[in-house]
């Protein structure tokens, strides 16, 4: 079997995973899904504004990669300035303060086929739980 058809194998086995687990995800037009855990109020941040987020990473198997509580404080950035891999941006950009909500981004808005510091493999769909703590 070629990379390529194993490269499509798996992305089929993965949506086919995250249908079964994530059955009520909403699928956006950039293919990044979420399920609001928690309704938040107020505005949403605009491009530019810092917003404070706890987060935890993980694959689809459930292993956590990275977490906001193993940093000891919540990430902070600028939202909408391609700081973050895009689906984490995305993400943030659409809620309001106090919002929790589950994420799943597809390899193309995360890290794609070359992955992260070998930590990330190559075409991983990313799991994230954020909270929207704050937006400056």
């Amino acid at each position: 079997m070629s990379a390529a058809n194993r490269v499509q194998n798996q992305r089929i086995d993965d949506l086919s995973r995250i249908n079964s687990l994530y059955p009520d995800a909403t699928l956006t037009s950039s293919g990044l899904r979420y399920i609001i855990k928690k309704e938040g109020t107020g505005e949403k941040p605009s491009a530019g504004r810092t917003v404070f987020l706890n987060y935890k990473g993980s694959f689809l198997s459930g292993e956590v990669f990275d977490s906001s509580d193993v940093q000891g404080q919540p990430l902070n950035f600028p939202v909408g300035t391609g700081e973050v891999i895009q689906g984490f941006d995305d993400a943030a950009m659409d809620m309001r303060i106090g919002e929790k909500r589950v994420v799943i981004i597809p390899p193309e808005l995360a890290y794609g086929s070359a992955g992260a510091g070998g930590v990330i493999p190559p075409n991983s769909f990313l799991v994230f739980e954020l909270e929207l703590l704050g937006i400056n």
